[in-house]
């Protein structure tokens, strides 16, 4: 807007007024005429009551302020979103002029005065964009007014506001209120100010009242920033001004405190619509999710983090024991609506987010504490339910291709942010919960669709966004099976599952064709640990369960050729791979071949092995190691001849196979054994000449 210009440059002051008067009188004016001219003309009057009388014109004006009437007769005036920001921003920079052009003008803190006086014998919501212009200005440092002129500006705001909220708010009529316009005008007045407001100004506005209005008018439908075009949606004060928004309901809730539970609770049932509402219309095709769209749905996912934090910041520090079921209830909504977003996540990334991860885990600790008992576990395991029965899980093989994703993108998050619930979840839950609920649907995604179907092309079926999915089944099974409690239902559930489990791995190629080397070493160990004489809560119900994991890994051994380099098969951790095929982890040696890899595990696995049976495992292992050796030292008892008529392996590669074993039969036995078991594999390692010589070179 062009504050300079004259609204009729052949006018001098005097006829200049009366005109910007007669304008603000007649109800067809120009708004934004009449608000140019009030910027260009208010400035220069001379006489105080001259600013008074144009004032109480402009807050009366029918060209500024619509006058509507309801169905009873009550009439109100009618201010949109822009109309509000324009006359804000009209008497930020009238202000601001004002303190340049004093003689022969009236001076700034007259000019204050009147305008105060004036706002303060009206005492209506009209004002309010007139004083927030004005502090506006007062703060920004180009001005210097006294300073009882910013602190009764600021309690004439704050004023205004209350007996506004209090005269015509009420939730329950919210949508066919006449006065919804006067309150947004109001809220967006409010959002203008905030962060110059001084504490005591703050302090004392109504925030229950005030965060009552504010959800509702932020939340009210999260579609509606989607549909507008895309100039539209940017455009309009509402979404512009969405952070400023969440900030003041994020500081009302701060300030509200636990006792007024019912505005707490109200706040995220507003909020849980509105995710809903989102989540559908994208899942229903009803929104393009161009990059336009992203951009807001961003803005939509920082709004609603910024609401959720006092939440979480009221389970941090309150532990009073009366709050424990408000906790609760609190806890699985906030839950359920970030289970709505968390397309909106997956998206865009959670980097940018950490008070999200902060409102995730305060969540998870309210409703996975140590202690579930009784009815509060049924509670999270209701939560569970809940949100696994809304997923269609018999699409998951529509997962396979990369092109159907977008299409899917909200059952995929969802699927993926239940898993993860259930990788918490599955510590505590009962024994039914877990084969009922959480093993079938982990079931879906343990083997990738090319495995199901060989028809499936492999790259286009281990797509990037299907990954996370195998990992994340994955990770809820060896959750359950490394915290489970050893009691005589889950030891059954154990002892059934288990062989289940390792036959996938194995018979399924999961390594290396899905897995990386390390998650592969992971899964062993945690078999292993949880089968062996070191849980013997569980050992002793399955003494045999240990050796024949132990039998199905040397089975998996012998059938892998020699010589055969690990590459990137298929799926690898993102810091594993350097999308060539090769593998680049974190650590400084990764296995130079398949076979190795497997050999490792088995290799880790002797931490875990009874000491009167470490010995023999020893030789096995090195039997092993040596098994394909070219070297003409080992004895001819260990090393393999191979026919005249085999295919040779590279010796080189097998040369650094065995070097690489060597190694790592070394580091387990100096650093990864306990005493009794070290001394006895360093006593063994000796007797074979080997305690100086941990190279391939032997």
């Amino acid at each position: 807007m062009s504050y300079y210009k004259s609204l009729a440059d052949k006018h001098d002051l005097v006829n200049g007024l009366d005109y910007l008067v007669s304008s603000l009188r007649n109800e067809t004016s120009d708004s934004l005429k009449s608000l140019q001219g009030l910027v260009h003309y208010l400035t220069k009057i001379k006489n105080p009551l001259n600013v008074s009388l144009v004032l109480s014109e402009f807050l009366n004006s029918p060209a500024i302020f619509k006058p509507i009437s309801n169905l009873i007769g009550y009439t109100t005036y009618d201010i949109d979103h822009k109309t509000t920001l324009l006359i804000i921003d009209a008497f930020r920079v009238s202000t601001t002029r004002k303190s340049v052009i004093t003689d022969p003008t009236i001076d700034l803190d007259t000019y204050l005065n009147q305008i105060i006086t004036t706002c303060q014998s009206q005492n209506s919501p009209r004002c309010l964009p007139v004083l927030c212009g004005v502090l506006l200005a007062l703060s920004s440092g180009s001005v210097n007014p006294s300073p009882k002129h910013s602190i009764i500006i600021e309690e004439l705001i704050t004023h205004i506001i209350n007996d506004t909220i209090a005269n015509v708010w009420s939730m329950s009529s919210y949508e066919i209120s006449p006065n919804r316009t006067c309150l947004e005008s109001t809220v967006l007045s409010l959002s203008q100010v905030f962060v110059v407001l001084g504490d005591k100004a703050k302090s004392s506005l109504n925030h229950s009242r005030l965060v009552s209005l504010m959800v509702p008018f932020i939340f009210l439908s999260g579609s509606r920033y989607l549909e507008e075009t895309a100039v539209t949606a940017e455009s309009q004060p509402v979404f512009q001004n969405l952070s400023n928004h969440s900030l003041i309901i994020q500081y009302c809730l701060r300030k509200i405190g636990l006792d007024d539970w019912n505005i707490l609770d109200e706040t995220l049932n507003q909020i849980y619509s509105f995710g809903t509402d989102i989540s559908a219309k994208v899942c229903e095709s009803q929104i393009i999710l161009n990059e336009v769209n992203w951009k807001r749905l961003k803005s939509i996912l920082f709004s609603i983090i910024i609401v959720l934090n006092p939440y979480s910041e009221y389970f941090l520090h309150n532990i009073n024991p009366r709050y424990e079921a408000w906790f609760l209830g609190f806890s699985s909504k906030i839950m359920r609506i970030l289970y709505e977003v968390s397309f909106i996540v997956d998206k865009v990334g959670a980097g940018g987010f950490s008070v999200y991860q902060f409102i995730y885990s305060s969540c998870l600790d309210i409703l996975l504490n140590p202690k579930l008992i009784g009815a509060q576990r049924d509670f999270c395991q209701e939560l569970g339910y809940s949100l696994s029965g809304q997923i269609n899980f018999s699409q998951v093989i529509f997962f396979a291709y990369e092109d159907q994703m977008v299409e899917r993108l909200v059952e995929y998050s969802k699927i993926l942010f239940v898993l993860n619930y259930f990788e918490h979840l599955v510590k505590y839950c009962t024994v039914d919960f877990k084969d009922n609920i959480i093993l079938p649907i982990c079931r879906l995604f343990l083997i990738p669709p090319s495995h199901f179907n060989s028809e499936i092309n492999y790259d286009k079926s281990l797509s990037s966004k299907l990954k996370p999915i195998i990992e994340s089944s994955h990770s809820v099974i060896l959750s359950m099976i490394s915290s489970s409690v050893f009691d005589l239902q889950n030891n059954k559930l154990l002892s059934s599952f288990i062989p289940e489990y390792l036959n996938i791995i194995h018979e399924k190629r999961l390594f290396p064709d899905v897995f990386s080397y390390n998650q592969y070493l992971l899964i062993v160990d945690t078999l292993v640990k949880t089968c062996s004489i070191e849980n013997d809560a569980f050992f002793y119900f399955n003494p045999k369960l240990y050796l024949y994991i132990l039998d199905k890994i040397e089975g998996r051994l012998k059938s892998i050729a020699p010589g055969e380099p690990l590459l990137r098969r298929a799926i690898l951790s993102g810091n594993e791979s350097n999308g060539q095929g090769e593998v680049v982890s974190d650590h400084m040696n990764p296995p130079p071949t398949i076979r190795s890899a497997v050999l490792l595990s088995l290799i880790n696995a002797a931490s875990y092995v009874e000491p009167i049976g470490l010995i023999d495992y020893l030789d096995k292992l090195w039997y092993y190691i040596n098994l394909y050796s070219f070297d003409s030292k080992v004895s001819p008892s260990v090393g393999l001849k191979f026919s005249s008529n085999e295919k040779l392996p590279d010796s080189r590669i097998l040369t650094e196979e065995k070097g690489y074993l060597v190694d790592c039969m070394w580091k387990m036995i100096s650093g990864e054994l306990d005493q009794q078991r070290a001394s006895m594999a360093i006593d063994w390692w000796y007797r074979l000449g080997l305690v100086n010589r941990k190279s391939a070179k032997i």
